[in-house]
């Protein structure tokens, strides 16, 4: 299985160190990860022209076609992390999503497989808003929800720690 993690936020913190051990307890199996850097692409925002819903493909031209589409099309399996603010997701992760708009048919085509890692600083209330989110868009675009979400609250750098419980739930996901 081939597992591409999206990781939303715009800083190195909470979710890259979740992003981070995720990887490696997934290639620690010999099945592959990788992780996409939203900060680290040029994403351009969704203008909502809806040409792609005319021709499946989207008329920016940008990291989106050139970098993560095709590893998009090629992974089994996906992990969105993202930290929370406000109760919503950033919008570098909204973007993503609006971004994948041309692949509605794809993946009703060819199911693929989520799960979902947030964390916040507020509480569960404003982590369960985002996840909602998520499995929303999950549902619209038929993917298989692998397992229960990892919300998690912490507010400063390094104050997350992946602990047994994160790797479990991690591991459940993959049948690891």
């Amino acid at each position: 299985m081939k597992t591409l993690i999206i990781n939303g936020s715009h800083r190195t913190g909470n979710t890259s160190a979740f992003s981070n051990a995720a990887v490696e307890l997934i290639k620690s199996t010999g099945q592959s990860a990788e992780i996409i850097n939203l900060r680290e692409c040029n994403l351009e925002y969704c203008t909502g022209c809806l040409e792609c819903e005319a021709t499946g493909e989207c008329i920016l031209n940008d990291d989106f076609n050139e970098k993560i589409l095709p590893k998009l099309l090629e992974c089994n399996a996906y992990i969105f992390a993202s930290p929370v603010y406000f109760n919503m997701l950033p919008a570098r992760m909204k973007n993503f999503i609006d971004r994948t708009n041309p692949l509605c048919g794809y993946f009703e085509e060819n199911q693929k497989k989520v799960a979902i890692f947030l964390v916040g600083q507020a509480d569960e209330e404003s982590l369960a808003s985002a996840e909602k989110c998520l499995l929303e868009y999950s549902q619209i675009m038929n993917f298989e929800i692998m397992g229960d979400s990892i919300l998690k609250i912490a507010r400063d750098i390094g104050e997350l720690v992946i602990d047994d419980s994160i790797k479990e739930v991690v591991a459940e996901w993959f049948n690891l």
